[in-house]
Order: structure tokens, then sequence, then C-alpha cells
């Protein structure tokens, strides 16, 4: 359902399932654009892994920088297919996922630079291998997690059928929250809009950057929107109450 111009109540339980479509589809939208990131990020996690087959010395600092920048370029390619930036896990179980994709590569990596210094480079490369595989399913895992992390806030509908105040807000400030930023185009498609038309979801846009609760910017060709501390702050709240099956008025 695409949505309103005009902002209203809803009752809680209705107001709960659209969201919970509108996560689907930043998930699905998440999922669709991962698997080549994946792939990418993992070839250098497991290069990065490799470097010290190089020895110590000035080839193997320009290798591991030419790697890192490889690594972030592919993070910015991702983000700009993806029409989102996403800088921090969407709840625990992508954290614990994400902290554990970190400590097996950084493992390898410390594995990878003894045998290096105890003259066993061969094993180097079998390492990077394994470091490679690992990482390829650690970051498929991490962003199935991610995924259904986005999701799970409103995985359990509220019975609850008391009217929520300004419904429409809360439909935007949901879709932007488990993001650092999105396009409004992207925001627009994520909340059942299509072929581009999205003047209500800008009109609401421009009324939350007006109260300090969104952030607009135009740096690159679309403009893209994100969440204030203050929008975070009220979200928080405000799904709280809902949860609790309380009118989760603005301000909450």
């Amino acid at each position: 359902m695409a949505i309103e111009t005009t902002d209203h109540s809803a009752p809680i339980h209705d107001l709960f399932r659209t969201v919970a479509e509108d996560r689907r589809r930043l998930a699905q939208r998440f999922r669709r654009a991962s698997p080549a990131a994946s792939l990418a990020q993992s070839v250098c996690f497991a290069l990065i892994i490799a470097v010290p087959a190089l020895g110590v010395g000035i080839p193997t600092i320009v290798a591991f920088v030419v790697v890192v920048g490889a690594l972030v370029g592919v993070e910015m390619f991702f983000r700009r297919r993806l029409g989102m930036a996403i800088d921090l896990p969407a709840g625990w179980r992508s954290w614990a996922v994400g902290f554990a994709l970190a400590v097996v590569v950084l493992g390898l990596a410390v594995t990878s630079m003894a045998l290096a210094v105890i003259g066993q480079g061969g094993w180097i490369a079998l390492t990077a291998g394994a470091g490679l595989v690992v990482s390829f399913l650690g970051v498929a895992a991490y962003d199935r997690t991610f995924a259904a992390d986005v999701v799970r806030p409103f995985a359990r509908t509220p019975r609850s059928a008391a009217p929520f105040a300004d419904a429409q807000r809360f439909r935007l400030s949901a879709a932007l929250r488990p993001v650092t930023s999105a396009r409004v185009d992207v925001l627009a498609e994520s909340l059942g809009h299509g072929n581009g038309e999205q003047p209500s979801v800008q009109g609401h846009l421009s009324a939350l950057e007006r109260e300090g609760l969104v952030s607009i910017t135009h740096a690159d060709a679309a403009p893209s929107a994100s969440l204030t501390k203050a929008g975070r702050r009220e979200f928080d709240g405000r799904l709280a109450a809902g949860l609790r099956g309380e009118a989760g008025e603005t301000g909450a």
C-alpha cells in the first residue's frame, strides 16, 4: 500500500502489518543486491589474508593498501547500486554474525602472518583459500541475518485496534530506521510507490525535516534522507508504545 498524502491515525494492528510489508520490500532489495557484493568482499578478505606471503617490506604495505582500497570501493559501489547506506547491523543477531566473521578473518590474517614469519609461506595460499570460503559463507550469512533483523521488530502484530497517531510519519521513520540513509526514490519504492511517483513521500520528508527529525542531502543526483538522532529517538519510543498497544503519539 503506497503511503498517503495526508497523515492521520490508523489502527495499530493494521499499521504494523503495513510496516512489516514495507520492511520486507526493503529487505528484499538488500538481498537482491548482496550476492555479487558478498563475493567481491570475500575475495578482498582472502587477498588481505594472502598479503603476508609477499614478506616484510614496501611491496607488502602497498599491496595491503590496494586491497583495503578495493574493499572500500566494493562497499561504495554496493551502496550506490542499493540506493542505501548501511553502517551498522539491524539487530543483535546480525551483530553476532558480523562479530564472528570479523574474529575469523582476523584470526586467519594473524595465522598467515605467523606462517610468513616462520618461513612457511606455502601454507599461506591454503589459509587464504580457507579465508575465501569462510568469508563468502560468513558474508552471505550476515546478509541473510541482516535482512531478517530488518523485518523482525514487526513480525509480531499487536492485537490492539487502538488508533495510532501520525501513521504515515511512522511508516517513513520505520523505513529509515534500519539504514544510515536512503535515496528518496528507493524509500518511495519500499513504501509501495512505483514508476518514480513519490510526491507524497517527499512531502512527508520535508515536514519531518522542518521538525528536525529527518536530514535530507543532495550530494548525488537524487536526494537522500536519514533519521536524525531526535528522529531515531522518537521512532524507538513510538515503536515501544505500539508494541504495548498504546497510541504512540508524536513525541512519545
